[in-house]
């Protein structure tokens, strides 16, 4: 039987190519939405400490002139999740998703989200490209409510590579980014 496993793929001048280049520019329309609920939001902001009242009472949210409690700003990654998840199981990018890595995210409210809102996402590939044998792949995960209004943009940066662990990594505190490690690290 054929190892499955994806392999580099190489052009014609040797040069090792990118995740599946076809993939650049791709809108992945998540085809579920995501329905948000009050205790829902009350449990994320206890499990993730965040203490805003907004967070976890009624009246404080209404006091913000919202009618619902308010979700923490981290709260939509859970649904950025299912979406990845989704859009990896049904799209062959070319390399074992097992050995993605998150490596920057960025989030852009336009605004916030409440119980009781129905959401939809949709991720778009911004770019692909390879740098230092990884594969960089850019995305812009668009969400939207039950109204179709924007709730928030999230650029999100993740890097592939190959199994045999040909890239390693680590954080590098000072500079605040993952970084190759050098041999021997």
């Amino acid at each position: 039987q054929e190892n499955l496993r994806s392999r580099r793929r190489y052009g014609e001048t040797g040069v090792a190519v990118p995740i599946k280049p076809g993939i650049e520019g791709m809108v992945w329309e998540y085809p579920d939405s995501f329905v948000v609920g009050r205790e829902q939001i009350r449990q994320y902001a206890h499990s993730v400490q965040d203490l805003h009242p907004a967070s976890h009472d009624e009246e404080a949210a209404a006091g913000l002139g919202y009618g619902e409690v308010i979700a923490p700003l981290t709260f939509v990654s859970i649904f950025g999740l299912i979406i990845q998840k989704h859009f990896f199981t049904h799209v062959d990018v070319g390399i074992d998703t097992m050995q993605i890595i998150q490596v920057d995210q960025k989030f852009v409210y336009h605004k916030p989200i409440k119980a009781g809102d129905v959401l939809h996402g949709a991720m778009h590939v911004e770019s692909v490209n390879e740098r230092f044998g990884a594969d960089i792949v850019v995305t812009r995960n668009v969400c939207t409510n039950q109204h179709g209004d924007m709730v928030l943009e999230a650029y999100t940066t993740l890097m592939g590579h190959e199994g045999d662990n040909s890239v390693s990594v680590r954080w590098d505190p000072e500079t605040g980014q993952v970084v190759r490690k050098a041999a021997g690290e």
